[in-house]
């Protein structure tokens, strides 16, 4: 990430969460079930969903992917500017949102019980969500609801890999210098995302390991 947006955005100040630091997070701000639905999680794009809905629920700002940069002139200050509380992309899927790029203020209304809702799915997930499709559990398909929020601005996907505001197609943002996104390793994506016993993420000479979840 970093380098399209402190081009575009000077003065940004912007967070980076591994698995150790999204885990801490969620304990310290959400409690322990939220850690420990975390260690649930055995797909980590699954995790990355959880922790960027609940860190942006609660902080507010923007979340970008890694591999998300801004196209031209492009910049998060035009966006915020708009005066939206909620900023969206609105996926090809129809339905669904382009959860890779977001924005909010903090505690949005709409955003708060999509932390929840995403609780359930995991804490659940070994019973009633088992078969559940990997972008249902706090991803794009969980995100959908927020089509119908008001008020928002939504920026909509296109087939070329670039997301843009309608009524100024000049504010667009698309893949990073050599990086390309890739939605075909989700597909059929279901079984497999939950573990029944979580795990707690730690460091170990900096690389990061799993060890047993102690209550």
């Amino acid at each position: 990430m970093g380098e399209g947006w402190k081009a575009s955005e000077p003065g940004l100040q912007y967070v980076l969460h591994d698995d150790v630091l999204g885990q801490r997070y969620l304990n310290a701000s959400w409690g322990p079930r939220f850690a420990r639905a975390f260690g649930q999680l055995a797909l980590g794009p699954i995790r990355s969903d959880f922790l960027r809905l609940a860190y942006i629920a609660e902080h507010g700002g923007f979340y970008a992917d890694a591999d998300v940069c801004p196209m031209g002139n492009a910049t998060l200050a035009q966006l915020r500017d708009l005066g939206a509380p909620l900023v969206i992309v609105a996926s090809q899927f129809n339905g669904e949102l382009l959860n890779a790029f977001f924005g909010a203020v903090p505690r949005h209304p709409d955003l708060q019980p999509l932390v929840w809702a995403a609780l359930h799915h995991i804490e659940a997930g070994g019973r009633e969500y088992k078969n559940l499709g990997a972008t249902a559990v706090a991803g794009p398909m969980l995100m959908g609801s927020l089509l119908h929020a008001r008020p928002k601005v939504v920026l909509q996907e296109n087939t070329t890999g670039t997301a843009y505001l309608p009524k100024a197609p000049e504010l667009k943002l698309g893949s990073c210098a050599g990086l390309a996104k890739s939605w075909s390793s989700w597909w059929g994506v279901g079984v497999g995302w939950h573990r029944a016993t979580p795990v707690q993420y730690e460091y170990a000479q900096r690389p990061v390991v799993e060890k047993k979840w102690s209550e």
